[in-house]
C-alpha cells in the first residue's frame, strides 16, 4: 500500500497548503498525509516570495514526510522532489520537463512548477518535512500578471488539452515515494545524477548573494549533498547552500 496519500485532505481553496499543515500538529504527525487545494490565495515560494495562482483548477499540494534517512540527506530532498515532479509531468503529459536549481520545474524554459520544502521537529525529536508542490495545470501564461507572463507556462498551454490536477498529483506521489525509498536505501548519489540529467546547470552564468554584496560566476554542478557549486571570475569556488540565486542565461 502506498504511504504517501494514505490520508488526503482536499480543499477547493487555501491560503497556503504549507502554512495550513505547519499550523496543525495533528497534520504534521501523519507521515504520508497530503493536503491538496485547487486554488491558493496566499501561496509561498522560497525566500518569502509569493506564488501567483492562475485561474482554473491548479495543483497545490503539501506532503508530510517523516524521513527515514540521516539528517545529512535532508537538503537533497528538495532536489529529489523536483525530480519526481519532472518525471511525473513527462509520465502524464509527455512534456520535456527540466529542472532549475534548487526548486523549479520548467518546460521550454518557462516555469510550470515549484517546490518548497519546510521542516519542523516534533516534541519527540522526529524530523517532519512538509513538501509543498505547486503545478500550473490549466489556463495559460496570459492569465498571469503582465510582469510574469514571459516566465510562466501551464500544462494545458503546453499540451493543447485541458489537464486535470488529480492525475498529475497521483503520478507525483508515486514517483516521490519511490525516490524517498531509494534515498532511504542509500541511493542518494544515483538520485542526484538523475536530477543532474534533467537540469540545466553546468556552464550557466549565475548571480548569487554574498555577505558583502553580490557575486557572479559559472555553475560547475552540485555537491554530493545537492548544493550548487559556482566558480567566480577570480577562479574562487563558492558552495551555495541556499539563498537567492539568479540565473543569467
Amino acid at each position: 500500500m502506498a504511504r504517501l496519500g494514505n490520508a488526503t485532505v482536499r480543499l477547493d481553496e487555501a491560503g497556503s497548503t504549507n502554512s495550513l499543515v505547519l499550523g496543525k500538529e495533528s497534520y504534521l504527525d501523519q507521515d504520508g498525509l497530503v493536503v491538496v487545494a485547487r486554488r491558493q490565495t496566499a501561496g509561498r515560494g522560497r525566500l518569502g516570495r509569493m506564488w501567483t495562482s492562475l485561474p482554473g483548477d491548479q495543483l497545490f499540494a503539501s506532503v508530510v514526510v517523516h524521513p527515514r534517512t540521516a539528517a545529512a540527506d535532508t537538503p537533497a530532498i528538495s532536489l529529489i522532489a523536483g525530480l519526481a515532479v519532472a518525471e511525473a509531468l513527462a509520465d502524464v503529459c509527455a512534456v520535456d520537463a527540466r529542472l532549475k536549481w534548487p526548486n523549479d520545474v520548467h518546460v521550454r524554459g518557462k516555469k510550470v512548477a515549484g517546490i518548497l520544502v519546510e521542516s519542523t521537529p516534533s516534541s519527540r525529536g522526529v524530523q517532519r518535512l512538509v513538501i509543498g508542490i505547486g503545478v500550473n495545470c490549466q489556463g495559460s501564461a496570459s492569465d498571469a500578471p503582465p510582469e510574469l507572463q514571459s516566465a510562466l507556462t501551464t500544462l494545458t498551454q503546453e499540451t493543447g488539452r485541458l489537464v486535470s490536477p488529480d492525475p498529475v498529483l497521483q503520478a507525483i506521489l508515486k514517483r516521490l515515494e519511490a525516490h524517498l525509498d531509494r534515498l532511504a536505501g542509500g541511493h542518494k548519489a544515483e538520485l542526484l545524477v538523475a536530477w543532474a540529467r534533467k537540469a540545466h546547470v553546468v556552464g550557466r552564468r549565475v548571480g548569487f548573494a554574498l555577505s558583502d554584496g553580490r557575486g557572479e560566476g559559472i555553475a560547475q554542478g552540485i555537491t554530493p549533498e545537492g548544493y550548487l557549486v559556482v566558480e567566480d571570475v577570480a577562479g574562487l569556488r563558492h558552495i551555495l547552500v541556499s539563498g537567492e540565486v539568479r540565473w543569467r542565461d
